[in-house]
Formats: structure tokens, sequence, C-alpha cells
């Protein structure tokens, strides 16, 4: 069996994004992914009641991020009210003891132009997954620093 290398990287802050534009194959999928409902799978669930356990015990504080969106499903998901409609499902998922989850609304941050994605859940490499990279870097280094 091979494995892939693994190679710990830093985020770059000059490194370049890949421009527009992108397949229509790819806005198509775009669409369509803000057309889907948000599910929470029951392994999900599952996980939630021994994350919040761990939290508990360990006294943390669990933040939930959404992962990049390209602009047009965000617009769709909000027209819709999806991601209302997910945040309340969510938050149902946790157990009533959990009173230690942070919801984040990461799109806050701003979506991602539809031509940053390679598919409708896949942000382009290596500019973009980068840009992505040094904004998790901005929001996690004040929740690490003691």
């Amino acid at each position: 069996a091979t494995t892939l290398p693994v190679v710990p990287e830093t985020p770059q802050p000059g490194l370049a994004v890949e421009p527009p534009p992108i397949p229509a194959s790819v806005l198509r999928e775009i669409r369509g992914r803000g057309e889907k409902n948000l599910s929470i799978a029951p392994s999900v669930v599952a996980a939630l009641d021994d994350l919040c356990a761990l939290a508990e015990e360990n006294r943390f504080t669990i933040h939930i991020l959404h992962a990049p969106v390209p602009e047009t499903t965000l617009n769709i998901w909000r027209a819709r009210k999806t991601l209302n409609d997910f945040h309340i499902r969510l938050g149902n998922a946790f157990p009533p003891s959990c009173q230690s989850v942070g919801m984040n609304d990461f799109f806050t941050m701003g979506s991602v132009p539809d031509y940053a994605m390679r598919n409708s859940d896949h942000l382009r490499r290596p500019g973009w997954t980068n840009r992505y990279a040094l904004k998790l870097e901005a929001y996690l280094q004040p929740l690490t620093e003691h």
C-alpha cells in the first residue's frame, strides 16, 4: 500500500489565488448544492454527545465553524432560510447539559466567490485553500493564547 506524504504547511500570506473562470459544470453543482436541505446524520449527533462530555470533563469550549461556501450557494441558503433551520437543528442536536458550545457564523468572514471552488464542496488549490487557512489561523490565534 502506498501512502501520501504528509508535509506540515504554514499558510502563506502572499500566495495568489486562482482566477476565474471555472467550468459550467461546477457552477451547476454549486447551484444544486444550494437547493439541497442540510441534514445532521445520527452519527454526528452521537459524536456531539461525546464531544460535549469531553468538553465538560476537560473544561473547554466547543466552536462550530462552517466550511467555505460559494456565494451562490450561500445566497440560496439565506433566501430559503436553510441556514436558520440548520442552526436550530444543530443546536437541538447537542444534549441540554452542553453549555460549552460556541456557535459561530463563520460566514461573517465572507463567503468565497464561486470561482474559488473546484467543485461544490472543495476549494481550488493551492491559493484558495491557503486563503481559507489564513482565515482559520486568524480565528484560532486568540483561542490558543494563554
